[in-house]
């Protein structure tokens, strides 16, 4: 197995482990209220498709690294990341739009799956 083919399978694993991670979180202790939000219960069941086909690709691939190796990888990749930072930038923009005796957070999901798609 290639350095290429490495990287893509701990990307791929990262993307699959991120999914099934809390995305984000809320918390009222006023209300004693706490919810959590896994990314498979939204957009990270696509990041873990996106995850699930980079690791059949690494493991199948038994040619030489190659350009279309590369490209395949590169633009699941990015299709990931595009999701990834879409989903990011709402759950901070709610995050700084909860009210008073309101906590949210961005949950380690959606860390562990930017690293993924970014390896």
């Amino acid at each position: 197995m290639h350095r290429g083919q490495q990287l893509a399978l701990l990307g791929a694993l990262a993307l699959l482990v991120g999914a099934l991670l809390p995305w984000a979180s809320v918390t009222s202790p006023i209300l004693g209220l706490s919810l959590s939000k896994a990314g498979y219960e939204g957009d990270g069941m696509f990041t873990g498709a996106i995850g699930l086909l980079l690791l059949l690709g690494s493991v199948l691939y038994k040619g030489e690294p190659g350009r279309i190796y590369s490209i395949g990888t590169s633009i699941l990749a990015f299709l990931g990341g595009v999701i990834l930072l879409y989903d990011f930038s709402n759950i901070s923009s709610l995050t700084s739009q909860a009210g008073q005796g309101v906590m949210t957070s961005i949950g380690p999901g959606v860390y562990l799956s930017i690293v993924g798609g970014g390896r």
